[in-house]
């Protein structure tokens, strides 16, 4: 993570693998919400356990990730955007690597 400067990048990838879920059709959109909403659901209760969030912190934490995946979900339906990287590039960090 550390030689593709990736870290920092959890929102670029979440609206990355959405906008491409979205992209699979009607099954790989509900897929990637299903199981987005899952991940971040145990990361709730992982956040606090493992890395001592608060459960306000923790709430806040999943609902920010919530969203993003929200966002490459509606991004690749609006037809606005001709690649994941393009619709999600709001989100990537500076100096990532550019084969993401």
């Amino acid at each position: 993570m550390k030689r593709d400067n990736t870290i920092g990048g959890d929102n670029y990838f979440h609206c990355k693998a959405n906008y491409d879920a979205t992209g699979r059709g009607f099954w790989g959109e509900k897929t990637a919400e299903v199981l987005g909403d899952l991940k971040e659901d145990i990361d709730y209760f992982d956040n606090q356990w493992r890395k001592g969030f608060t459960k306000e912190e923790a709430s806040l934490d999943r609902k920010h990730d919530k969203r993003v995946n929200e966002i490459g979900r509606q991004r690749k339906k609006s037809g606005l955007y001709s690649n994941s990287r393009e619709a999600c590039d709001s989100f990537r960090v500076k100096g990532i690597n550019e084969k993401y």
